[in-house]
């Protein structure tokens, strides 16, 4: 049998003009084998190093966004006032892994949808109080040639894990124990109640009256307003040559800025004669040239009006820009004494 093959190829090949030899032309199909099976290999660890790289980018995405579960699972943006619950991490964060709960199904579930059609995952959320992880495993079939049918896995798998970290929570807790912390030494006296007035005394329950937090123009809802940030009225020069004038400068360096009435449009012209949309501008630079570390506006009630803060663009325009929104409405203050 052999040697009717090799005297049908070597008449094959005399045929062709005896260009190749009888050894090439038995080997070429070989060379064809193996070529396809590295093609096959370099699909199948393309394919391997896709399901890790989505398992990794699945707990990275949840894990930075595990604060709250409003967040777009892409983005990361949320719509203003949406927020878990003040005590969401003791009571609904599977605290100690006993307390099994909704929320954390919930934060997995935003991601899942991401992955394209084809792709299987499984995600899995554990809090030892001390450490906190997201884990992710994805899976895809695969397509195998014929002749790799002796593997006998048919799909690819990556896993991947992921800390959870909560930086603002750690600072607070942090400087709840710096203030607690060197009052624990102390004598019980320094926890006793504050002496009464004599005053208090001949009229007990007699508290100051109270009148509406309202201002007549701004420089004096500016002065109450420094009063009681702590801030000083402070001129900083921008790069561009511009300054920008700051009511009340804290100091943690944030900037707050007030504002009386109801300010209908970005185009209103203030008091001092510039545009709102103009402070809205230098108030972005003042935060990306570093020259603050955050931006306030605060909006009074101005007496005479019964509506007061900013209209819905502005509002918007404020938040899309990165700028706290304070509205005192419906807030009192000590009467001044006659």
């Amino acid at each position: 049998m052999r040697q009717r093959w090799k005297i049908r190829l070597t008449a094959w090949i005399l045929e062709t003009g005896g260009s190749i030899t009888v050894e090439a032309a038995l080997i070429l199909p070989v060379i064809f084998l193996l070529t396809t099976g590295f093609l096959f290999m370099g699909i199948y660890f393309y394919q391997k190093a896709t399901a890790y790289e989505r398992a990794s980018a699945l707990t990275a995405n949840a894990a930075f966004l595990w604060d709250n579960s409003y967040r777009d699972g892409h983005s990361g943006s949320y719509v203003y006032g949406k927020y878990d619950g003040l005590y969401w991490r003791f009571r609904e964060d599977n605290f100690m892994n006993v307390l099994r709960n909704e929320l954390p199904e919930r934060k997995m579930n935003r991601l899942i949808h991401a992955l394209p059609a084809g792709w299987n995952i499984s995600m899995n959320y554990s809090n030892t109080l001390l450490e906190r992880k997201v884990s992710a495993e994805t899976g895809a079939a695969i397509q195998k040639p014929w002749f790799s049918s002796f593997m006998q896995r048919d799909r690819v798998n990556g896993r991947s894990e992921a800390s959870v970290v909560d930086p603002m929570e750690f600072i607070r807790l942090v400087r709840l124990i710096e203030h607690y912390l060197p009052q624990l030494g102390q004598d019980e006296s320094a926890y006793s109640a504050p002496p009464i007035l004599e005053e208090e005394w001949e009229h007990p329950g007699k508290t100051p009256p109270k009148v509406l937090l309202e201002f007549t123009r701004e420089p004096e809802a500016r002065a109450f307003m420094q009063k009681e940030t702590g801030g000083k009225q402070t001129t900083i020069r921008l790069a561009d040559g511009r300054r920008r004038q700051i009511d009340a400068l804290d100091p943690d360096g944030i900037a707050h800025q007030a504002y009386i009435g109801y300010v209908s449009n970005r185009f209103t012209q203030l008091e001092n004669g510039d545009k709102v949309n103009e402070q809205i501008e230098k108030d972005v630079l003042l935060m990306r040239e570093g020259k603050v570390k955050a931006v306030v506006w605060h909006f009074y009630r101005k007496k005479g009006e019964t509506r007061n803060g900013p209209t819905g663009p502005l509002r918007k325009e404020l938040e899309r820009q990165g700028i706290i929104i304070v509205i005192h409405d419906q807030e009192y203050r000590e009467a001044e004494s006659s």
